[in-house]
């Protein structure tokens, strides 16, 4: 794969290692001095043409050889030089008439991609350039790079580092260079930096370091059949495109697909991207992948075009179908855009390569997320698949999940991004879109997959070192790269011992609504990460290595919250010795919980406010600091040991009989109740009361799915209820509730060798007085393969407040979420029941 490449400039050979500025420069060959002697020497001309947000990259220069030396450049436009005075310094030229009519520029960009760049010393001139708008971009951020010495480590001014300087003077050289994958995205950075919002630190942050948006991105390939398929447009008059003939309501843009077994819809299709294409010439391609999680017309058995057979990650193969289909579609639009190119997602059911090639135009995105990859079976099938879709496609590209703040422990593992990414260059992947949604918690992540993003050769190490230098200076560094070692090391290895990791690692990505791996974590790991980073605070030296240094700490801080306080699941207390630790622990612990997690909430508002800490996207769960787990076994330690009393029922009945009033007396009493088994707040709990429908319940269903009772199983008593073929729904229930501690549970099955990426959850809808959703409660959202063939339960222990911004609480919305389950997929649901102080 010819990635970089050198020529021969007009007065020095190419040079692409980093160059020394100054003195070190000047020993090397011809030069060109931009700063001396406290004087500028040199003026920045850009073209009479060129845009105001080029011209925005172009004063960069001027701004940080300002923030490096104390001396501001002229910035003329091309057509004022002349009389400018300016003449006789070196001249920087960005898309000028100059620059354009240097014999060299046309050979140096021949063939070179939109993102390549050009730095050109030529005479007295440096020309920065390259095939587009952005490859001239490119060029700048890599002038200020190379012969600056600028770093944007990371969001925001803190995560900028200009070493500073008295004089600036630069090789006279030809710089070339173009990235090794045409795409490089890492979501969610999805916008221009002109855009001010929140986010637009990270936009700035983006482009610097030379990653794609959408406002130029190469390749699209999200689901997109809720566009192209509107039931808006198309409902009312051809419901037959839809599940069943049902049209989803508004707004659904998931769990339902347009019938790719219908002809009709292969017209429709084509027509939407021909009119696309037609409306928008400039764009290079349109997605047509398929709608998020499932629902396929011909995934029920009953249906001619019922594929019957499962593909690599065990859920049922559509590829045949939809791939056939795909390639009938671009028959059709290359009659009229025939170099446009047509993204797909290689995704949950569409996630193999047919038996028939895919149409050139088609660029499939493999989805995974490859930290599981260190798992050697499971890489060994990942590039089985990468090369069975290699025979199938003429280029594809990955589609990545390394999720950050989503996950509740710093999650870094360079040394498996650098590896994956070699692998990627090495089999002719053309683009990467990464979903990572981190911050600074994650270090030096986001940063390292832009670098090799752009050239995967780089070695890791070294760009780490360099990190963590230039983030806290030479002497602080190795404490911060041993504390992202400590934390790689539990991704990468500690994590392969979890039934967290183990049960999901063949999944297209790991869980990230259970925190499983939370039982990994000792109190080791809070003692050796605080005293690393104390370490680094330290020994941090300037005031900008010093604020670095206490963002790291602060971060931090907020993981050491979030593991004192997130409701671990542990082994059942084993004895009345053991279960009375467990009831002590719990409720002696239980002021100190509740104030961590009121810090830990409050750490992520103020982060709101900071770019390098902003999480975009929070965690997908929520706690209060209430030991759900712990409660609910001891619930069920008292239901089956002591019924009658003992050690431990004495114990909790005196903390509930106790005169004052305190959160141990609250989870005694609450946990009383609900060992009795009585005074439910919510009707008909184990659905033993209804015929079809158990009385007192609802269905809810976005588009594909049954619910019906069932006395085929139960969890005790005779009924349950059964959920079949679910896109995403459940029962559900609305009942009068207070103020005050709240425990809620339900058992859930699946039948032995239930194959599905769906999962199940718990949530408790807080309505108001107005009618409407205040807030909600929610358990983690359990894969349900991991339960296969047994009862299992989900458990939920939180505060109900009285009201939330002014509006009272007064009922909850009980719901059981079966997601992504797909046809051909069972879960009974049984002993659904909330009780409340």
């Amino acid at each position: 794969m010819n990635k970089w490449w050198t020529g021969i400039g007009s007065a020095a050979v190419v040079l692409l290692a980093a160059c020394a500025i100054g003195a070190e420069a000047a020993s090397r060959g011809p030069t060109l001095d931009i700063v001396t002697n406290g004087q500028a020497k040199a003026v920045v001309v850009v073209g009479d043409e060129t845009n105001t947000e080029l011209r925005q990259n172009a004063h960069l220069i001027v701004e940080y050889v300002e923030k490096s030396t104390g001396v501001t450049l002229p910035f003329v436009q091309e057509s004022d030089l002349s009389s400018s005075g300016y003449n006789g310094l070196t001249q920087i030229h960005i898309e000028t008439a100059t620059a354009a009519a240097d014999p060299h520029l046309a050979s140096l960009l021949a063939g070179k991609p939109a993102d390549a760049l050009v730095i050109h010393g030529h005479g007295k001139d440096v020309i920065i350039a390259g095939p587009s708008e952005w490859g001239v971009r490119h060029g700048i951020f890599e002038f200020l790079e190379r012969y600056v010495d600028i770093r944007w480590l990371f969001p925001g001014e803190d995560g900028e580092d200009v070493p500073q300087r008295t004089e600036l003077i630069i090789p006279k050289e030809t710089v070339v260079q173009q990235p090794a994958f045409l795409a490089r995205e890492v979501s969610p950075i999805n916008a221009a930096p002109i855009y001010v919002n929140e986010r637009q630190p990270l936009q700035i942050w983006a482009q610097r370091n030379r990653l794609q948006s959408g406002s130029n991105r190469q390749l699209q390939f999200m689901h997109n059949m809720y566009v192209l398929f509107d039931p808006q447009k198309y409902g009312a008059t051809h419901p037959e495109y839809y599940p069943n003939g049902v049209v989803p309501a508004a707004g659904v843009k998931n769990g339902w697909q347009p019938c790719y077994s219908n002809p009709a819809t292969i017209a429709v299709a084509a027509s939407e991207i021909i009119a696309y294409f037609n409306a928008n010439p400039s764009k290079p391609s349109i997605a047509l992948s398929p709608n998020d999680s499932g629902g396929y017309c011909e995934a029920d058995p009953s249906h001619p075009a019922y594929p019957g057979v499962r593909n690599s990650i065990g859920l049922l193969n559509m590829s045949e179908l939809y791939y056939n289909w795909v390639n009938q579609v671009v028959d059709q639009v290359v009659l009229v855009h025939p170099d446009k190119k047509i993204g797909v997602l290689a995704y949950l059911e569409t996630m193999d390569p047919p038996s028939f090639p895919v149409r050139p135009q088609v660029v499939p995105y493999l989805t995974k997320d490859r930290l599981s990859w260190e798992d050697t079976g499971v890489e060994a099938d990942g590039h089985a698949l990468v090369a069975a879709w290699q025979a199938k496609a003429s280029q594809i590209g990955f589609y990545d999940y390394q999720y950050g703040n989503f996950y509740l422990l710093p999650r870094i593992f360079p040394h498996r991004m650098a590896e994956n990414m070699q692998f990627a260059a090495d089999n002719d992947v053309i683009g990467h879109y990464i979903e990572m949604y981190g911050s600074l918690i994650d270090g030096p992540k986001a940063w390292l997959s832009a670098k090799l993003q752009w050239d995967p050769d780089q070695d890791v190490d070294d760009l780490l070192e360099e990190w963590y230098t230039r983030a806290v200076g030479e002497a602080a560094a190795p404490s911060l790269a041993a504390y992202f070692a400590h934390w790689e090391h539990f991704w990468t290895d500690r994590i392969q011992a979890s039934d967290w990791f183990q049960n999901s690692k063949y999944a297209t990505y790991l869980p990230f609504e259970t925190a499983d791996y939370m039982t990994l974590v000792t109190p080791a790991d809070l003692t050796t990460s605080k005293t690393l980073l104390a370490d680094v605070e330290a020994k941090a030296v300037t005031p900008e290595q010093q604020k670095r240094a206490e963002l790291f700490t602060r971060a931090f801080s907020y993981i050491e919250d979030t593991i004192v306080s997130y409701p671990v699941e542990r082994e059942t207390p084993n004895g009345e010795t053991a279960a009375l630790a467990r009831w002590n622990e719990m409720a002696e612990g239980i002021d100190m919980r509740l104030l961590r997690a009121a810090s830990r909430h409050d750490k992520m508002e103020q982060f709101r406010n900071e770019p390098s800490l902003l999480m975009v996207a929070v965690p997908r769960m929520d706690w209060t600091g209430w030991p759900g787990p712990d409660f609910w076994q001891m619930t069920d330690y008292v239901k089956q040991n002591e019924p009658s009393g003992g050690t431990v029922s004495a114990a909790v009945y005196g903390a509930a009989n106790a005169t004052a009033a305190s959160n141990k007396r609250s989870l005694a009493r609450l946990l009383q109740k609900a060992a009795s088994g009585t005074s439910a707040k919510n009707p008909n709990p184990s659905f033993e009361a209804g015929a079809a429908s158990p009385t007192g319940w609802s269905s809810w269903i976005t588009s594909v799915g049954t619910i019906e009772r069932s006395t085929a199983i139960a969890h005790t008593g005779a009924a349950s209820v059964k959920v079949s073929n679910m896109a995403r729904g459940g029962p559900i229930q609305t009942f009068a509730v207070g103020a005050g501690v709240t425990a809620a549970q339900v058992h859930y099955y699946t039948p032995p060798g239930t194959a599905t990426e769906g999962t199940f959850q718990l949530i408790m809808n807080l309505i108001g007085t107005n009618g409407k959703t205040l807030s909600a409660l929610r358990t983690e959202a359990i894969p349900l393969a991991n339960t296969a063939g047994q009862w299992a339960s989900l458990q939920l222990l939180e505060s109900v407040p009285a009201q939330i911004g002014g509006t009272g609480v007064n009922r909850i919305q009980m719901i059981l979420l079966v997601n992504g389950a797909g046809y051909g997929t069972d879960i009974y649901l049984d002993d659904a029941v909330l009780y409340q102080l």
